[in-house]
């Protein structure tokens, strides 16, 4: 456990990149303070990922698993399943309270707004 935050591992960073849905992907940095904890922080990452993608309808994720000690990359995993009605992944959002993919305004812009970016 962390003595600073009282948590065994923490996200640090979630971040959505793309211009479309087709190359959208979603970016997530998790923590863990002490080695004995990685196998738990890793399925944590992986719960965490996954519903990081289903809720905002990306293409693609992966998540970085970083030992906060010595800043070192213990892991890097993805997710390249395409967006679509999961009932399994919609636990994981509810279970991570996180709004589901309905509930949030559209993270992209929409194909009319990316016409104009160019």
């Amino acid at each position: 456990m962390d003595a600073m935050t009282g948590r065994e591992f923490e996200e640090l960073v979630a971040s959505l990149v793309g211009t479309s849905q087709i190359n959208s992907l979603v970016l997530v940095w998790m923590s863990v303070p002490h080695p004995a904890q990685q196998a738990r922080a890793r399925a944590s990452l992986l719960n965490h990922l996954q519903a990081k993608m289903r809720q905002m309808q990306a293409a693609r994720a992966g998540g970085f698993l970083v030992d906060a000690r010595t800043g070192a990359v213990v892991v890097f995993l993805s997710d390249n399943r395409l967006p679509g009605p999961d009932p399994q992944l919609d636990q994981l959002i509810a279970a991570a309270r996180l709004r589901p993919p309905s509930a949030l305004p559209r993270s992209l812009p929409s194909p009319k707004a990316r016409r104009r970016m160019r």
